[in-house]
C-alpha cells in the first residue's frame, strides 16, 4: 500500500503493541537495551577538545593547548549534568541519549526541543514524547504548504514546523495525549529523527515492527510450553510408603482410579 497512508493507519496500534513488548517480554526489553549499550555506550556521546595553540613550543611546532583543552572539556562535562542540560533539572546529557534511543527503536522515532535561554550555557534540551506530533493532522495551506502527519512541508517537502499537541493540565495529570489544542513549532527548535524507508515518508514506525507478531506467537508458545510441564509434572508423581511399597493410586473426584487412559480435566486458571 501507500507508505504514508500506512504509516497513518497503523501508528498507534503498532507503538502500542512495541510498548507492551517493552514492558511485558523480555526479548522485547532486550531489543532496545542493545542498541543503547552499543550505540550510547557507558559514558554516552563525549566531547575531546583538539584546540592548538598559537604560540609554537622550542622546537617552532605548534601543539595542543592542554590548559584551554581541559578547560573546554570540563565545561561539555559540566553542562551534561542535570542542573545545567535538561529544562527540569531531572536528566543527565547521558541519560536523554538513552531516553532518545529508546523511543527511536521502540516507538520508531525521537522527538526533542533545544532551547535557547539564560542558563549557565544559554543551551538546554527538553525529550518529548514523539506522539505528540499529531498524525491525524494534514491539511493544504493557504500558503501553498501542506501537513502531512502533523509535519508541515514546503513544494520540495523541506521540513518547516511541527504541529504538536498541547496537554491541557487533565491531561497531563492523566496521560491522555489526544487532549489538547495544536501548536505550531518551528523546525529548527526541534530534533526530530526516524528511520526512513520511503521517499515521502515523514514519520517513523517502531523497529521492532517486523517481529512483532513472531514474538508473540513465541510468547505464546513458551506460556504454553511452561502450563504443559507444569501439568504433566503434577500428573507424574509417585507416591511410596517407608518400605518402598507403592501408595494407592490416584483417584479422581469421583473416586475412580487415574490410569495412562484416563481423561483429566485440568482448570488452567489456576496457572
Amino acid at each position: 500500500g501507500n507508505p504514508t497512508s500506512d504509516i497513518r493507519n497503523g501508528y498507534s496500534m503498532v507503538l502500542k503493541r512495541a510498548r507492551d513488548l517493552y514492558q511485558n517480554d523480555p526479548t522485547g526489553r532486550h531489543i532496545p537495551t542493545t542498541y543503547i549499550n552499543n550505540i550510547c555506550g557507558p559514558f554516552g556521546f563525549t566531547f575531546q577538545s583538539k584546540v592548538m595553540s598559537d604560540i609554537p613550543n622550542a622546537d617552532g611546532i605548534f601543539v595542543e593547548d592542554k590548559m584551554v583543552n581541559d578547560m573546554i572539556e570540563w565545561a561539555w562535562w559540566d553542562w551534561g549534568t542535570p542542573l545545567y542540560c535538561a529544562v527540569s533539572d531531572r536528566q543527565s546529557w547521558r541519560a536523554i541519549q538513552e531516553l532518545l534511543m529508546l523511543h527511536w527503536v521502540r516507538d520508531g522515532e525521537f522527538l526533542c526541543e533545544h532551547r535557547l535561554n539564560r542558563s549557565k550555557y544559554g543551551y538546554q534540551l527538553k525529550p518529548l514524547q514523539p506522539e505528540l506530533i499529531d498524525i491525524q493532522y494534514n491539511e493544504q495551506l493557504s500558503n501553498g504548504n501542506i501537513v502531512v502527519q502533523g509535519i508541515e512541508l514546503d513544494n520540495d517537502e523541506r521540513v518547516l514546523a511541527y504541529w504538536l499537541k498541547v496537554p491541557t493540565p487533565s491531561a497531563r495529570l492523566w496521560g491522555m495525549y489526544d487532549i489538547g489544542k495544536r501548536e505550531r513549532i518551528e523546525a529548527n527548535r526541534l530534533y526530530h529523527g526516524f528511520h526512513q524507508q520511503h521517499a515521502c515518508q515523514v514519520r517513523g514506525m517502531s523497529l521492532m515492527d517486523a517481529i512483532m507478531i513472531r514474538m508473540k506467537l513465541l510468547s505464546d508458545y513458551e506460556k504454553y510450553q511452561w502450563i504443559a510441564a507444569k501439568a504433566n509434572s503434577s500428573l507424574a508423581m509417585v507416591f511410596k510408603n517407608q518400605s518402598g511399597k507403592q501408595a494407592a493410586p490416584l483417584t479422581d473426584t469421583t473416586g475412580k482410579k487415574i490410569t495412562g487412559n484416563s481423561k483429566v480435566e485440568i482448570n488452567f486458571s489456576e496457572f
